[in-house]
């Protein structure tokens, strides 16, 4: 398999906001549901054998997820792959010798052959995570750790004896040793020289097999040393970011000691590397709908509330200058129902019959729609799937609020608020529906270099088509538009308010006007409200307070849209 190099796309998933419906939670067959929880992820520094990089402790909370019951065995991958390329043969033995290319190549092909939407994606030397998917995928670190460690905090999933470890794994022992002389073992026989049928051993508590030896398993992460801060759903270090240019492995294999078979134990392997002691098990996300949450397909109900909108003087990047125009003030929304995703190009073709896009892609975000484009979008979809169209828009007639010289359309378009359709976010709508109920720069805090976990930004990858600027560090991908839902969903279920194209609202751009209740924006103006950045955004840009402007006839390869509709005719 060719070399490919690396993007991951990380951050907590809140798994409860998802597409995908279950009336009853029917667990895949062959894995195990493992219950979300928070635990202690790494070693103390009192424990025998540890390793310096498996610090510090840190508390790390993880969301429900499947896991596969055994690791994935040569029967299986033969299934799949139409291959084995096994060290020792048998159908019930763990395949061996696969990298981590081949591991998540293997997921998508499974995903396909059992009608499930394949994890990841192959964009050249990239392959990203699509986190909307339900497909077969690798374990993450902390999935991984999390599940194996079964609510336990000894050395190993048993206890802290290392000469219990025959009952529960296959390391190195006095039977390996008969074979392999030079490999240090434990007191102890498992019957096994190398490679053992999965589920030989006991299993943990939550019913997984081989955790502790057998083979070394393959997780989704790149090697990096942990932080110390408590987080959520944690997926490894940036692309990019200083580390080796390793995935991680865990569990040790058969011909490992005692101390590599811990369950803080970590090792990283080139993601080329094979070698008879490296195999894989699988994961899949877990998916749950809460009804209330929805309104209809591709939507998500946004319960109303009191925030904070805007900027404190003090964050970093704010707009400074003659006007205020980021001032923090106090605004209520009312419950309404905002788009998942921005609108695809796909879901435009089948309303307007037509794709403007430069960058082509069915469901990559449609662009190069000016503010009038979307509105009359709004309108036709609405008839179509019949609603009552939110928008009154007479194109004779010239907006006298439409200060704009040099827009030659001045479409005069009124909004019925009564009406149940499709239409635009306002401002406060947009923002208070990004921010989630977070007060920081960013939906995912305030440092700069997690932006690539949660959006298609300017960075090193959009470098390489684009040199030069101040930009974003690390590398997502994407150089230009990405389809959407590929990065990290913010705490209400909604993708991409962060980057990937910047998104019309209905407002007028001007000063913000004190504490309001459902603000719509001034009466008047020269241009409409943008808001998100887009592909080629700085960290600046992509600030949940960032505003923007544009001529509403403007149609540009960074700007779309997402759907808003309003609560009130419920």
């Amino acid at each position: 398999m060719a070399r490919i190099k690396i993007c991951v796309f990380l951050l907590p998933v809140l798994f409860a906001m998802s597409l995908y419906a279950q009336s009853k939670e029917k667990i895949p067959a062959g894995m195990v549901l493992v219950e979300g929880g928070t635990f202690l992820m790494g070693s103390p520094d009192s424990e025998a054998g540890r390793f310096d990089w498996e610090g510090p402790q840190h508390q790390v909370t993880v969301g429900g997820f499947y896991m596969g019951r055994y690791e994935v065995t040569q029967k299986e991958w033969r299934e799949v792959m139409e291959s084995n390329p096994g060290y020792s043969k048998g159908d019930n033995l763990p395949v061996a010798q696969v990298s981590w290319y081949d591991a998540v190549e293997y997921c998508n092909r499974r995903s396909v052959q059992e009608g499930l939407i394949p994890v990841y994606m192959h964009d050249g030397e990239n392959v990203a995570w699509n986190r909307g998917a339900d497909g077969y995928r690798l374990p993450t670190e902390a999935e991984w750790e999390y599940a194996c460690r079964a609510g336990t905090t000894t050395r190993y999933y048993n206890g802290d004896r290392e000469e219990t470890l025959v009952r529960i794994g296959n390391i190195a022992d006095t039977t390996g040793n008969e074979k392999y002389p030079f490999l240090t073992g434990i007191d102890g026989q498992d019957g096994y020289t190398e490679i053992a049928p999965v589920g030989t051993f006991s299993p943990n508590e939550w019913g997984l097999y081989d955790m502790i030896g057998n083979v070394q398993e393959w997780c989704w992460d790149q090697w990096g040393n942990y932080r110390q801060e408590t987080q959520a759903d944690p997926e490894g270090p940036p692309w990019g970011s200083p580390s080796w240019d390793s995935r991680v492995n865990r569990g040790g294999s058969w011909g490992s000691p005692a101390g590599h078979a811990r369950s803080a134990s970590r090792n990283g392997s080139t993601p080329s590397a094979r070698s008879p002691g490296l195999g894989f098990r699988l994961a899949r996300s877990r998916f749950i709908r809460i009804e209330a949450a929805y309104y209809s397909p591709g939507m998500v109900r946004v319960e109303g509330g009191t925030f904070l909108m805007g900027s404190p003087d003090s964050e970093a990047g704010r707009a400074v200058g003659r006007f205020d125009i980021e001032a923090r003030h106090r605004a209520t929304v009312s419950g309404f129902y905002m788009g998942r995703y921005e609108v695809t190009q796909k879901e435009w073709i089948a309303v307007m019959g037509n794709n403007p896009s430069r960058f082509k892609g069915d469901n990559q975000p449609v662009e190069r729609v000016s503010w009038y484009d979307a509105v009359e979008y709004c309108n036709r979809r609405s008839v179509q799937e019949g609603l009552t169209p939110v928008y009154t828009i007479d194109k004779g007639s010239s907006d006298p609020n439409n200060r704009n010289t040099d827009d030659k359309a001045k479409w005069l378009v009124t909004w019925n608020r009564n009406a149940g359709g499709y239409r635009l976010p306002t401002e406060a709508e947009w923002e208070y529906a990004c921010r989630a109920g977070t007060a920081t720069r960013y939906y995912n805090g305030d440092r700069e270099e997690t932006l690539i976990q949660v959006g298609n930004v300017a960075d090193a990858t959009w470098e390489t088509k684009n040199p030069g600027g101040t930009r974003v560090e690390g590398r997502d991908g994407f150089p230009e538009t990405a389809p959407v839902g590929m990065f990290s969903l913010n705490a209400w279920g909604l993708y991409d308010m962060i980057g990937n194209v910047l998104e019309w609202c209905w407002d007028w751009y001007g000063n913000y006007n004190g504490t309001q209740t459902d603000p719509a924006g001034p009466s008047s103006g020269s241009g409409r409200v943008r808001r998100g950045g887009s592909w080629y955004g700085n960290a600046r840009s992509l600030r949940s307070a960032n505003r923007g402007i544009e001529s509403p006839y403007i149609q540009a390869d960074y700007l779309g849209f997402r759907l808003a509709r309003s609560a009130n005719n419920e």
